[in-house]
């Protein structure tokens, strides 16, 4: 009897802590998976921003070349 307990003893503990492994692997990845999830959301406020885009074309449209013609200009 005791030949028998000895090995489903030690079976149980391994069988514990596959299942202690495999629930912090899934905590993992779940923590993971969350902030993903945020920083995509995240990512979707910063581009439907209206007033982001309007900067950004702001800085694209801008132009040093009519500053320099009037800079020529003034020196003449």
């Amino acid at each position: 009897m005791k030949k028998l307990l000895i090995p489903i003893f030690i079976l149980i503990v391994v069988l514990l802590g596959y299942y202690v492994y495999q629930d912090a692997e899934r905590k993992k990845k779940n923590e993971v998976n969350q902030l993903i999830y945020d920083a995509h959301q995240s990512l979707n406020v910063i581009d439907s921003n209206p007033n982001l885009i309007i900067q950004n074309a702001e800085i694209e449209d801008v132009t040093t070349e009519p500053l320099a013609r009037f800079i020529v200009q003034s020196k003449k």
